[in-house]
This record gives C-alpha cells, structure tokens and sequence, in this order.
C-alpha cells in the first residue's frame, strides 16, 4: 500500500481530504489549512474523535461525511462553506461545544429532517 499521501492519518488528493483512518487517537482532530472539500463519508465511524476543527479553506462537505461520529462533541463550522450535503452529521448526539454559529445554524435549516 502506497502512504505517500496519508498524512496525520488522513488521505489526501491534492487538497482534497479522502478518507481518515479511525487508529482510536483522533481525539480534537484539526484537519490541515488549505484543505478545499471533505470527501462523502471521509470520518464515517471515527468513533475515538471527541473534536473537529474545521478550516475556512474548507468550501464543501460531503455526503455523510461526519456520520457516526458517537464520541463527536466539539465542532468548529467555518463560515466560509459554499456547499454542503445532506446527512453530514447523522447520528450525532453529543455535539455541544459547536463553533461557527451561522453555518451550524445553516445546516440545521437544511438539513434538520
């Protein structure tokens, strides 16, 4: 298997986040300045993540791409996202700690069922 573009255990495309390898030491996982889109279902079942920081170079976020997240109580939204899917964080209970109001605000319009 080729590493070459995992990184913090994350797979890269150029600046694109593909997929992150739940190892059980996420923890607060900040994922790296100049990332332009989170893939769909890129931290699907990180379950050991407690935190996620996104940065406002992030403009899309993917299907799915934060479900299942059941340790997941910290997030930092930036307001800078453009597009976004549907389900990004399903499942997710815990969340309270949430950073980014107008774009947290803005999922919940959309996407609440």
């Amino acid at each position: 298997q080729n590493n070459s573009n995992w990184e913090n255990s994350a797979l890269y495309a150029g600046k694109h986040l593909i997929a992150v390898r739940d190892n059980g030491f996420l923890d607060d996982y900040t994922i790296k300045k100049g990332t332009l889109t989170i893939a769909d279902a890129a931290f699907v079942n990180c379950r050991s993540m407690t935190g996620i920081s996104i940065p406002s170079s992030v403009k899309s976020i993917g299907y799915s791409a934060f479900s299942y997240c059941s340790g997941l109580t910290k997030i930092e939204i930036p307001n800078s996202l453009t597009s976004e899917e549907k389900n990004i964080f399903e499942q997710l209970r815990k969340a309270e700690g949430i950073k980014g109001e107008s774009a947290w605000e803005k999922f919940k319009k959309k996407f609440k069922k």
